[in-house]
């Protein structure tokens, strides 16, 4: 019987707690540009000017539809 290898590297799936342990070791900067997405750890790029702008629109509509 012929046994069957992955074709792709192998990956874990880490918690939150465990990233936070790898903060508290210091082996994540708490200021790293990651994302925890489905227990992967995503490298995101730098928010720019553009995205603050929307995130600050987003936020002023929310607020006056749904209130603090």
């Amino acid at each position: 019987m012929a046994v069957e290898t992955p074709t792709g590297p192998q990956t874990r799936r880490f918690t939150a707690d465990e990233v936070w342990q790898m903060v508290d070791a210091g082996i994540i900067h708490e200021d790293e540009p990651v994302e925890l997405i489905d227990g992967q750890l995503i490298i995101v790029s730098p928010q720019g000017w553009s995205h603050e702008r929307s995130i600050g629109h987003l936020t002023r509509i929310l607020t006056l539809t749904y209130g603090e």
